[in-house]
């Protein structure tokens, strides 16, 4: 005689997809409506570039990078912009001009709605680099806030003459501007 085997009942749960990651800065340099201008702000003696954000969703940000004209090992750091503290930092090693770089940091919870500033320091390995600014297609002037995903870029941040890492405590007006600097991060929403 055969005998059947029953299997036990198995639920089968279907876990909520993760969401995809997203990169502010190289989403607004994919579309092609924004190019990337190479400048030497040497007569600025450098500085630390980038802009305040906020995210739309509650997430978390794994990495931070940049995209430079030149080579070399930049420090991006990541900022709480209501304290003016810095929150987490790295080294972005680009081995190729303009080829955007991220490297992986200890993961920071966001919460909506939460101002940071992510920003890029023009001096790698105490030389003084070239810098892009960004253009929206037809001007070089670019208008904020605007909405990448479920992030907002509120402004450009900027402080000039620094070759250290220093929280860019200049302007962000909410205006037609120039943004300069292409730091960027990965933020994951919930």
């Amino acid at each position: 005689a055969v005998s059947g085997c029953k299997k036990d009942d198995e639920t089968t749960t279907n876990p909520t997809p993760a969401k995809p990651a997203e990169n502010p800065t190289a989403k607004l340099v994919e579309t092609g409506s924004y190019k990337l201008v190479s400048l030497d702000f040497s007569s600025y003696k450098g500085g630390e570039y980038g802009y305040v954000f906020s995210a739309n969703a509650d997430g978390k940000i794994t990495q931070l990078g940049c995209q430079m004209p030149e080579t070399g090992v930049y420090t991006v750091s990541l900022w709480d912009d209501n304290a003016g503290k810095l929150v987490r930092q790295n080294t972005v090693e680009q081995t190729a001009p303009a080829k955007a770089t991220l490297a992986t940091i200890d993961e920071l919870v966001v919460s909506k709605d939460k101002r940071y500033v992510v920003t890029v320091n023009l001096t790698a390995g105490g030389i003084l680099k070239k810098v892009y600014r960004l253009d929206s297609g037809t001007a070089t002037l670019i208008t904020y806030p605007k909405v990448v995903g479920n992030v907002l870029l509120v402004a450009p941040k900027y402080k000039y003459a620094v070759s250290t890492p220093t929280y860019p405590d200049g302007t962000d007006q909410l205006t037609n501007t120039f943004s300069f600097g292409i730091p960027d991060f990965t933020f994951i929403p919930n």
